[in-house]
């Protein structure tokens, strides 16, 4: 009795063992899981991007800087959304690239100025705004109100008016202040 009593304490004793290197050795193994992750997350977008695509955030950026200086104004928006559209990387790093969207041209949609104004951020912007293009009341009123809200950032300002009924448009954006404008063109056509 006293052999079986002394196999049982020695067989748990083992298995006691057994379970706690077991133990140890998942332990280590989601460890190396672990290591192998972080190090993929590190090695493989790399490894996968070539030619513009691997250049850092800053090469890239000032790449998109002067792509935009050298379209026509009238193209720049398209040109920068045109950017934001080839890939997610370049997408956040347009997106985030407040000089991408200081042109604005107030005949477009009123929502995409918006969000030009608002991923500008803080930089000077240009504007250029017909009235008399648009026939909305309403969004005629949202464009001065729009430059009102923008006038300490503006420094470029191009108007156009075609219409009679757009004058109280015209006069109200001539009450408005721009202390930061250098370069103001009016027509009317």
């Amino acid at each position: 009795m006293n052999d079986d009593v002394a196999f049982f304490e020695k067989a748990t004793n083992a298995l006691l063992r057994l379970k706690s290197a077991r133990h140890f050795l998942h332990s280590l193994a989601d460890s190396f899981e672990s290591e192998i992750a972080r190090l993929e997350a590190l090695v493989l977008p790399a490894s996968r991007m070539h030619g513009l695509a691997a250049l850092p955030p800053e090469i890239i950026r000032s790449i998109f800087e002067n792509v935009v200086q050298i379209v026509p104004d009238e193209e720049r928006d398209c040109t920068a959304i045109i950017l934001s559209h080839v890939c997610q990387r370049f997408r956040e790093i347009a997106f985030a690239t407040p000089s991408l969207w200081t042109w604005i041209h107030f005949n477009d949609d009123m929502s995409f100025n918006r969000l030009k104004l608002a991923r500008s951020q803080n930089a000077q912007i240009r504007a250029k705004l017909r009235f008399g293009y648009n026939d909305e009341k309403k969004d005629r009123i949202d464009v001065v109100s729009l430059l009102q809200a923008s006038s300490p950032r503006l420094i470029t300002l191009e108007a156009v008016y075609s219409k009679t009924q757009d004058a109280q448009e015209f006069e109200r954006l001539r009450s408005l202040v721009f202390p930061a404008l250098t370069s103001l063109t009016l027509w009317a056509k």
